[in-house]
């Protein structure tokens, strides 16, 4: 009787070697007995549940979370875990107001400030947002940091939080990996809001700092064709099939480009090429039905729009491209 307390600070102990190894599971083994033999210890409970957060059982963690802070309410160590298990419920608003509870424990690690920054900006409780920048801000130059920065620049570049993901970007070296996908994501939220010249502009200087993505270059000539540049989307187009010409739908931009500027011939030309790559994909025999349309060849229309119904019975435009022949032919 008298030996359970050792035994149970041992495998607690045991615990937390195993965690520090990355051993989650058999240290879940260890804390769970632990818990078993005391399980009024809210030290062991505490454990227990940082464990099963990173084990993703949140439902358990939260029970033994709970059981700490009816015991000691502001314990500061229950309270950041149980916020992080919210966010990881999606649970926004109160991982917020739990996460800030404890601010200077979530600004001491990347990933707990990430997940305070989505908990505020997708609860809408953005009072926090000014100070976990400056937190980003102060930490912008450690490389520890630099996914944090990139992660939350998409957060909030989602979110549609344009200012607060610009700011956060501008904090990321030209030299980081992850400033492409960061910068990427923020461009593609100026260009849905409606902010096509800052998202050319942002796209560009990606581009002068070697930044090699089709997805950028697509959605560059998409910027020129808001501006009606038709010959500047067009080179971007080229270039986006040129990074990858295997991907079938790079194709798309620049056919669609090419028949709204009535460069039939082109168009085919490129689709034949589509369709070399991926026969059996629905998508470039639906273009190829589209530059017959447009070259009034109607039956070789039908006869593509028909064959990609075949490939996808589930493609609209294969159905939408046979019904708008008939409703020309009356």
């Amino acid at each position: 009787m008298h030996a359970a307390p050792s035994v149970a600070l041992y495998r607690a102990q045991l615990g937390s070697i195993l965690g520090l190894q990355g051993e989650w599971n058999q240290a879940l083994g260890s804390f769970q007995k632990a818990v078993d033999l005391e399980p009024e210890n809210i030290n062991f409970r505490r454990e227990t549940a940082a464990v099963q957060w990173q084990l993703g059982l949140m439902s358990p963690a939260k029970k033994n979370l709970n059981f700490v802070l009816e015991k000691h309410p502001d314990d500061p160590g229950a309270t950041l875990l149980l916020g992080l298990v919210n966010e990881k419920e999606r649970n926004y608003q109160v991982a917020a107001r739990l996460l800030d509870k404890e601010f200077d424990l979530v600004a001491s690690q990347p990933d707990r400030t990430v997940a305070l920054f989505n908990s505020v900006i997708k609860s809408g409780e953005r009072a926090s947002v000014p100070k976990i920048v400056d937190i980003l801000r102060l930490n912008a130059n450690n490389p520890v940091w630099s996914n944090a920065l990139s992660q939350c620049t998409q957060i909030a570049a989602l979110e549609g939080e344009l200012e607060t993901a610009a700011s956060v970007f501008s904090l990321i070296s030209a030299n980081e990996p992850s400033r492409a996908d960061a910068g990427l994501q923020l461009a593609k939220a100026l260009y849905s809001h409606g902010q096509v010249p800052a998202a050319k502009q942002l796209l560009l200087q990606l581009a002068g700092e070697k930044v090699m993505s089709a997805d950028l270059q697509a959605l560059l000539g998409a910027c020129f064709e808001a501006e009606h540049q038709p010959a500047l989307a067009r080179e971007a187009y080229q270039r986006e099939i040129d990074l990858n010409p295997s991907r079938v739908d790079y194709y798309h931009d620049m056919i669609s480009l090419l028949l709204d500027m009535g460069k039939t011939s082109e168009a085919a030309t490129l689709v034949n090429r589509a369709l070399k790559v991926a026969p059996n994909d629905a998508r470039p025999w639906v273009w190829k039905g589209h530059v017959s349309l447009q070259a009034n060849a109607y039956k070789d229309a039908i006869e593509s729009y028909n064959h990609a119904g075949e490939l996808d019975k589930s493609s609209p435009d294969a159905f939408l491209g046979v019904a708008t022949v008939y409703f020309i032919l009356g």
